[in-house]
């Protein structure tokens, strides 16, 4: 046995501990060790893992047999993996790059289209409303008084009904346009 691994050596090691709970027990394992306790309590089940721990080694470099302690299995960056977390980096990069494009392409792709659509609103509305008063007028002629004196009334009930939305259309089209903030002079 080596001189220098005495019961401190061992006590400073640190095994990865496996905790499960089960029934409102907590068992807490040490592989390399075969190694168990249960406890309620977490921080109890840790305490009586140390003590166990610590006996362990104690029987077992009383009884000379400290080479057959496991110690933990150091952990190991395999050969290779920086150059594979790499690729995986770059591939992670091309995904975002060509998504990126992709949804830049679409949107740039629709604007001409919405553009198209919404410069042509006011076209369509001038050419509704001619038509809308072209109708109005045409089968107003050919109403006779009565029925022109019920259209008036009706038309004038539907005025007095919308009325406050034609108020506030008004009020904010006669909003003057606020100014554009200069920047401070420097």
């Amino acid at each position: 046995m080596d001189t220098k691994k005495d019961l401190s050596y061992y006590t400073q090691l640190n095994y990865d501990i496996i905790i499960r709970e089960q029934n409102q027990l907590y068992y807490l394992l040490i592989p390399e060790l075969s190694l168990i306790v249960e406890s309620k309590d977490l921080n109890n089940g840790y305490k009586k893992l140390e003590e166990e721990k610590k006996l362990f080694f104690s029987d077992m470099i009383n009884a000379k047999a400290g080479n057959n302690i496991n110690e933990p299995n150091p952990k190991v960056i395999r050969k290779g993996s920086f150059s594979e977390l790499m690729l995986f980096c770059i591939k992670m990069f091309l995904v975002f790059f060509v998504c990126t494009s992709l949804v830049g392409i679409i949107f740039i792709g629709t604007l001409p289209l919405a553009n198209s659509l919404v410069s042509n609103i006011p076209r369509r509305v001038a050419t509704s409303t001619y038509a809308f008063a072209t109708k109005v007028n045409t089968k107003f002629a050919n109403l006779t008084d009565e029925d022109q004196q019920k259209l008036r009334m009706q038309y004038k009930s539907l005025l007095h009904k919308i009325k406050p939305f034609i108020d506030d259309t008004i009020e904010v089209l006669a909003e003057p346009k606020s100014e554009p903030l200069e920047s401070p002079e420097k």
